[in-house]
């Protein structure tokens, strides 16, 4: 029984995390260690997506190390939130944008949060941004690819189409940021 959304056959609540959608979009990776024997996990593959065991831990594994690649230093991030007050509160929508400029061609990873039982990357709105000379335009069509990518999305509090409008201007604003260093109008 879901007590997050009635009427799902599973368990479903959106991941409103702050740390996880900047980790993937850094291409974190974290270390597992059950009985002296590590593994290791990317970021985007820690998370499952589903309600009852959204991790991909075992209940005899700790996570023991984060690893952010070196290469994540010499990039241009931003994470962006929306929550309904400022302070102590989860996010409502999420958008970790990193651009990776040093890379040739050029990549971004766009990483969202609160609209999707798991960080959501936002591949076709990376795809749209790859080897292409930024403008807002750009941006703006790429925010809009990207809130297309998510949903529908189930939530309690908020419909479908605020958190699509809240995606979709957070997307650009994080574009505009890392390209720019300023926000979008």
């Amino acid at each position: 029984i879901c007590l997050a959304v009635k009427g799902q056959k599973s368990c479903y609540a959106v991941w409103s995390s702050d740390t996880a959608p900047p980790l993937v979009a850094l291409g974190a990776r974290v270390k597992l260690v059950r009985d002296g024997k590590e593994r290791w996990l990317a970021g985007d593959q820690l998370y499952t997506g589903l309600g009852d065991k959204p991790c991909a831990v075992a209940a005899d594994e700790i996570l023991t190390e984060i690893l952010i690649p070196e290469h994540s230093c010499r990039l241009r991030g931003v994470y962006l939130r929306y929550s309904q007050r400022q302070v102590i509160d989860y996010p409502v929508v999420s958008v970790a944008v990193a651009y990776y400029q040093h890379k040739k061609p050029a990549a971004f990873r766009i990483v969202a949060g609160g609209v999707n039982p798991a960080p959501k990357r936002l591949v076709q709105a990376e795809a749209l941004l790859r080897n292409q000379s930024i403008d807002a335009g750009l941006a703006q069509k790429a925010a809009a690819m990207a809130a297309k990518e998510v949903g529908p999305i189930k939530d309690v509090f908020y419909p479908s189409r605020f958190k699509r409008d809240v995606l979709r201007a957070l997307v650009e604003d994080g574009i505009i940021a890392c390209v720019f260093g300023e926000k979008a109008g």
